[in-house]
């Protein structure tokens, strides 16, 4: 299988980084200044890929990986400036003390959503007859998702934030037959659909802005949905719940070296049978949004599609599982033939068997290669190691669950951190960090994506998330400040001298 998106031939570098993670005055970062001035910042140091993590609405925890829809997206991401700028707020939002390097969500979200109602009751007041169209036909174009999760976060409302299972059986059960009729009258949800319509209208700038400038922009698509979702609850057939919503099997992984009794995620798995009836009409229509937000996407958890760990709903642990084959290849197959090209990075870190390289590279998908991984085996043949890379992959210093590199090289036993400087030439961590930052650019992996912390050279106490930590994850945020000219020459210098 030869064929691929060009954009994925491509030499090229650029860095993750989180919409949240952005700089704004209103708690959380958006889509709105901070976002287009990171786009100056990275054509200034010569990057032309902004790989994001997921976009979707968040709750208990704020995990991206988490959300109430894989289709929908954060409404906090919506720009309250850009929205005065609009004309949808009469005043300019006042001032708030947030900080400006961590987020608390709970605050941020009851300061957002004070002006986004305001927003909202100014629309349907005196909304003009091109944003009303727009509106109209933005609803009726995303309304095979867009009905049924602002329907499902008006009941959220309603239940006092209550998972949907646990609603009384009149509403746990959807019905897509009367969604027009019980959707009327319902404030909530319009408002719901509103706040989508905004998002997807300033978001469309600033994907017009990054095209202009030549800048890629990667997604990240969770495999698999939250059992509390308005996919779950609008699809149940499709899922491993039963007729009272409850779980039957879950998605995790099994015992391995970093855990003796495996990962339980909780997730309900999908039945493959069922999708397979209707052409995986699903995943089309869940790919297709994501091909509408984003030039390409990075699949999370890739080996799920060849077979994954099916384990009992009512289970403690990972321990009792069986592996489940997946239909991967006629998924793909169906969605190349849909699709035509898809342009997809597949996550293929941790055990991985011959059965799910053959399925990535039957498509020829590029895998990940983290750099991180290359030195704790202290083995010259291993294939994290920059000299051991194939031309299709992508290669990270680290990811969104690992210690930044600055952190990682501190905390490293002595013999590793020998084998570091062996490696990479001596130096302190902030030095090696740098070293190994022109070793990822330097090796003949078509893509290079680093992660913002690696590139300010920041410790720890900056650190994205640590897997199983309840609470306390996914805060980081950058200043305007650190946007600063000499990170974009030193970055420039990289990618001129090794032609990315």
């Amino acid at each position: 299988m030869k064929r691929r998106s060009e954009l994925l031939q491509s030499r090229r570098a650029g860095v993750v980084l989180p919409i949240f993670s952005l700089p704004s005055k209103h708690g959380t970062g958006d889509i709105g200044i901070g976002a287009h001035r990171f786009i100056e910042w990275l054509s200034e140091a010569g990057m032309t890929l902004w790989q994001m993590l997921p976009l979707g609405p968040t709750g208990y925890g704020n995990s991206p990986y988490s959300s109430y829809s894989a289709f929908a997206a954060q409404h906090l991401f919506i720009s309250l400036d850009f929205m005065y700028r609009d004309g949808l707020l009469a005043k300019k939002p006042a001032a708030h003390s947030f900080s400006a390097t961590s987020i608390d969500y709970d605050k941020a979200a009851a300061y957002k959503h004070r002006y986004l109602l305001l927003a909202y009751q100014k629309f349907v007041r005196s909304a003009d007859p091109k944003l009303r169209n727009d509106y109209i036909a933005f609803v009726e174009e995303q309304a095979h998702w867009l009905l049924p999760y602002s329907w499902f976060m008006s009941l959220k409302h309603k239940y006092g934030q209550k998972p949907w299972y646990h609603w009384d059986v009149k509403d746990r059960v959807f019905d897509r037959n009367v969604l027009t009729q019980k959707m009327a009258n319902d404030t909530t949800a319009h408002f719901h659909c509103f706040l989508q319509f905004i998002f997807h209208k300033q978001w469309s700038e600033l994907r017009g802005a990054a095209a202009k400038k030549g800048i890629v922009l990667m997604g990240d698509m969770p495999i698999f949905v939250a059992h509390d979702s308005a996919d779950v609850w609008s699809n149940p057939s499709e899922f491993t719940v039963n007729q009272k919503g409850e779980v039957i099997t879950v998605a995790g992984v099994p015992p391995d070296y970093f855990s003796e009794t495996g990962q339980l995620w909780g997730n309900p798995l999908y039945r493959w049978d069922v999708m397979r009836e209707n052409n995986f009409l699903w995943w089309k229509q869940r790919f297709q949004q994501q091909f509408s937000l984003f030039d390409c996407v990075r699949v999370d958890h890739f080996r799920g599609f060849e077979s994954y760990w099916e384990i009992p709903g009512n289970a403690a642990t990972a321990v009792h599982g069986t592996w489940k084959k997946a239909p991967g290849k006629e998924l793909f197959e169906e969605l190349m033939r849909h699709f035509g090209t898809l342009p997809i990075i597949a996550e293929d870190l941790g055990i991985i068997t011959d059965e799910v390289r053959q399925l990535r590279d039957y498509f020829s998908f590029p895998g990940m290669k983290v750099l991180q991984f290359g030195f704790d085996s202290r083995n010259p043949h291993n294939e994290f190691l920059p000299h051991n890379f194939t031309h299709n992959c992508v290669c990270y210093t680290g990811t969104h669950d690992n210690d930044t590199t600055v952190g990682w090289i501190q905390s490293a036993s002595p013999i590793t951190r020998t084998f570091i400087k062996t490696y990479l030439g001596t130096g302190s961590a902030k030095i090696l960090t740098g070293k190994l930052i022109e070793a990822a650019m330097s090796s003949v992996a078509r893509m290079v994506i680093i992660p913002m912390q690696d590139v300010l050279e920041q410790s720890s106490r900056f650190r994205m998330n640590v897997p199983g930590k309840q609470q306390g994850n996914w805060g980081y945020r950058i200043r305007t400040t650190d946007l600063k000219k000499i990170h974009a020459a030193k970055m420039r210098r990289y990618i001129e001298k090794y032609a990315r």
